[in-house]
């Protein structure tokens, strides 16, 4: 049986949903270089129970979040280049604020490897996306 996957940060949550070969990810708040770093942690420690993923599905629920410093931000595209190196990346991202989209679309590009993102304004939308067959 298959390992449950969490993680906890002071602003966001990561957990996997192993039915749907999803990595659920809900941010909130405004984030720091704190908060990416402990991010990165989070992460890190998912691909590490993870290596054999060869296309990761991220669900990321950001209609909470409201702003990332220019150091988190600078963070967050780091450890999206790292994890694109890894494998392929299918995301979707949930957010009605505009600057969220813009960051998003923004850390998709500089991971710069083989990622398609869509943005929704519901998870319920992503993860209909995300199931569809590649």
């Amino acid at each position: 049986m298959e390992e449950k996957f969490k993680y906890q940060g002071e602003k966001f949550f990561l957990e996997w949903d192993e039915e749907n070969k999803i990595l659920a990810i809900n941010m909130g708040g405004s984030h720091n270089k704190e908060d990416a770093e402990d991010f990165g942690v989070g992460l890190k420690d998912f691909f590490g129970k993870k290596e054999k993923l060869s296309l990761l599905k991220i669900l990321i629920d950001a209609r909470k979040l409201e702003k990332s410093d220019h150091e988190a931000r600078r963070l967050y595209a780091g450890i999206a280049k790292e994890a694109a190196k890894k494998m392929k990346g299918k995301v979707a991202l949930c957010s009605a604020n505009v600057f969220v989209r813009m960051v998003g679309n923004f850390v998709v590009m500089a991971a710069s490897g083989d990622i398609e993102m869509k943005i929704f304004s519901g998870p319920d939308e992503g993860l209909k996306w995300l199931k569809k067959d590649n």
